[in-house]
């Protein structure tokens, strides 16, 4: 994201996805966390997160807000490298490092 806004400006945000009837779940992560350092949110987690709140998830809502900090853990430590495409990132972009990421890994194996 930084490398995004020193190109096209601070003021630079991407479009993100629509989650249409999803929103509130998006906010729970939000508020919940969305990750715990350098560990996902976790289901104990969620229950005092509940019990403090006087909010009651459903079981898919929980599961879902689980996922979501898994997955935002993971593009996380992905992001760290450079070379990673951002998660908006469009279709030619990705190709070109999928291209690239493919012929790097196949020149490593040739040269074992």
């Amino acid at each position: 994201m930084k490398r995004l806004q020193e190109e096209r400006g601070q003021a630079f945000l991407p479009d993100m996805p629509r989650i249409d009837g999803l929103e509130h779940v998006v906010d729970h992560l939000w508020q919940v966390g969305p990750t715990t350092g350098d560990g996902a949110v976790t289901h104990a987690e969620l229950h005092y997160y509940q019990r403090n709140t006087g909010v009651e998830l459903s079981e898919w809502e929980a599961n879902a807000i689980r996922r979501l900090s898994v997955e935002y853990l993971n593009e996380s430590h992905r992001a760290t490298d450079p070379r990673y495409p951002s998660p908006w990132a469009e279709g030619e972009q990705v190709k070109v490092i999928a291209t690239n990421t493919a012929r790097n890994a196949i020149r490593a194996l040739a040269s074992l």
